[in-house]
């Protein structure tokens, strides 16, 4: 099993003149951290990401697209061998927000995250990928933030 656990959010989220919105993630199987190959060509076993001055919620929908664009582009590079030695992909987040918008139990209000929130579900509907909320806490300890 393969877990990828991404978060995002935005310094000074309040005042959009100083808005510096981030993200990361880690890859982890049999709960060892794993080294990641970006479809940008970036290498690590953490890598994060920058989203200039945008706000903390899409922060939080553009990391967690990456991380599933990165576990769609891992299913597509493997061999069935490979894949059944990989088991089930999870990914990860903090953001029940994100969670429950993409999973359809909650609605989208935010006219900005629409558009996001369609392409999450599109990479899900074409690709065996789980998602899942975990704890801030639990995110602190894995990714720092």
């Amino acid at each position: 099993m393969l877990t990828i656990y991404v978060d995002g959010g935005a310094l000074n989220n309040q005042n959009p003149e100083l808005r510096q919105a981030y993200g990361s993630m880690m890859a982890y199987r049999d709960d060892q951290p794993v080294e990641m190959t970006m479809d940008d060509g970036r290498k690590g076993k953490h890598v994060t990401f920058s989203w200039g001055r945008d706000t903390n919620n899409k922060a939080e929908y553009k990391s967690f697209i990456v991380a599933l664009t990165y576990a769609a582009s891992l299913l597509k590079r493997c061999s069935p061998a490979q894949l059944k030695a990989l088991g089930d992909i999870t990914v990860k987040s903090d953001s029940q927000l994100v969670i429950t918008q993409v999973r359809g139990e909650a609605k989208v209000k935010n006219a900005d995250l629409k558009p996001l929130v369609a392409q999450a579900r599109d990479i899900l509907a074409h690709n065996s990928i789980f998602i899942d909320w975990v704890s801030g806490d639990t995110m602190k300890t894995i990714l720092g933030h």
